[in-house]
């Protein structure tokens, strides 16, 4: 079923903007919460993206936008791992950046990929670290390593985008 910018996904909440296939220079999507979404434009590639409060319940927000997405996408088996990725990129950017807001987005660069990403204003890039048996927290990037088919962190002007690509498996039939 061929998607248009303003449908929502099924479970009727409304992204803040949909890129259709398309082609043409950068460009500024309006959001229907106001202001706009930066969109990369000439990718040609499908994707859902909200800005959110730079606040703990975004990371629940952003985890049913992936998942909404998904399953819009016919590809519901990849939900648990693509919800676990975002949680561990929103968490961090609401830890460790600045600002109010981050924009969450969710595209599909291939029939079965699917890549989530965090745009957030701190310029820190995140690392891989070894955590200690006895430490709380360090173990996130690693586990997203592991879980993603590639993953890496992209610096902006204004800060930066950290990304993660999942292949998902084909459904048992």
């Amino acid at each position: 079923m061929p998607m248009t910018r303003d449908q929502p996904p099924p479970d009727g909440t409304t992204p803040a903007c949909y890129v259709p296939a398309r082609t043409g220079g950068p460009s500024k999507w309006n959001s229907p919460r106001g202001g706009t979404v930066p969109a990369l434009a000439a990718t040609a590639v499908p994707a859902y993206c909200e800005t959110l409060p730079r606040t703990a319940p975004s990371v629940a927000k952003a985890r049913r936008l992936i998942s909404a997405s998904l399953r819009v996408w016919s590809l519901d088996a990849g939900v648990a791992a693509a919800c676990l990725i975002v949680s561990e990129l929103a968490t961090n950017s609401v830890k460790h950046a600045r600002g109010p807001t981050v924009l969450v987005r969710v595209s599909r660069p291939g029939p079965r990929r699917v890549r989530v990403a965090v745009v957030d204003l701190s310029r820190t890039l995140p690392t891989l670290i070894t955590a200690g048996v006895d430490d709380e927290t360090g173990r996130g990037m690693a586990a997203l390593a592991d879980l993603s088919a590639a993953w890496g962190a992209d610096p902006l002007p204004w800060g930066k985008r950290v990304w993660a690509e999942l292949d998902v498996p084909q459904e048992d039939s």
